[in-house]
């Protein structure tokens, strides 16, 4: 019989290949099928939160500036946290990141939508109010997906406003938009921006690859979905914050990296714990 002789780098990916089969078996948790919410667990204590143990971290997403003294994010990022973090903003005496207290003011469960007041007062974003928006715009997304693989720093992805996800009994023009801007774990909460700086709408779910391609039998990347900007006006009519709006100027056209610019300091990380109650706080 002829012996079979394998060339080394084969037998490189012959181990890669069990490793990670073996390590899929025994790690993966399955999940429920369709569109999946994206907040982002973080299982492992981390330099970019603030003196986290492993058990105190729940989730990680993004939020914005909504107006002085609150920031906006989705509720599912939040949900049943009894401590929650935003930040960095700054740095301490001692060089490390300056993490801010946030307290829960309303949240809407059904839209996803949870307010936040802070003890800071920083720049806050735009909301478009109008009921709508062109299909095919450009849309920008500033967030913080996958911190753990991309690392902590802001990330800025690039799409168009593909459509409006609606149901039979609903106008065309109603529900979630739809966006091709890349959005991860870790990007709920964030917000999506028109060419000339508007928010017109907030990261809340997105297509899972993986999941579609089993069932479908094909793949669709860069399918995310994003509530309107109008929902949250609605959301925020019964509070008592003064939020600025405008509606979207298609006349105006900025470049990425002066959408960036203009709302990294608006953009920040959203952490929630779930502490038990006779546990000391940490700070």
């Amino acid at each position: 019989m002829k012996r079979l002789v394998f060339h080394p780098k084969t037998w490189c990916l012959i181990w890669l290949s069990t490793t990670f089969l073996w390590a899929s078996h025994i790690h993966g948790t399955p999940a429920p099928t369709g569109l999946e919410v994206l907040p982002q667990a973080v299982p492992y204590s981390t330099r970019i939160v603030p003196k986290e143990t492993t058990t105190l971290i729940g989730s990680w997403g993004t939020g914005f500036v909504i107006a002085p003294g609150y920031v906006l994010t989705a509720y599912h990022v939040v949900h049943q946290k009894n401590q929650i973090r935003v930040g960095p903003v700054g740095q301490t005496a001692t060089g490390r990141s300056r993490w801010l207290k946030a307290d829960l003011v309303k949240v809407d469960a059904i839209n996803d939508l949870a307010l936040l007041s802070i003890p800071e007062i920083l720049p806050a974003v735009k909301l478009h109010p109008g009921k709508k928006v062109p299909i095919g715009l450009e849309a920008f997304v500033i967030g913080y997906p996958q911190p753990r693989l991309q690392g902590s720093s802001q990330k800025i992805t690039a799409g168009i406003v593909n459509g409006y996800r609606n149901t039979r009994n609903s106008p065309s023009e109603a529900g979630l938009l739809q966006i091709s801007a890349e959005v991860s774990n870790g990007n709920s909460g964030g917000p999506v921006i028109a060419p000339d700086g508007t928010v017109i709408g907030m990261v809340q779910k997105k297509i899972h690859t993986t999941r579609a391609a089993e069932r479908m039998q094909d793949v669709i990347i860069n399918v995310g979905y994003a509530l309107r900007s109008e929902q949250i006006l609605d959301f925020l009519s019964s509070t008592q914050v003064s939020v600025q709006t405008q509606t979207v100027n298609l006349s105006s056209t900025l470049r990425p990296y002066q959408i960036f610019e203009m709302y990294q300091h608006s953009v920040l990380t959203v952490i929630g714990r779930s502490q038990p109650e006779n546990a000391t706080p940490v700070d």
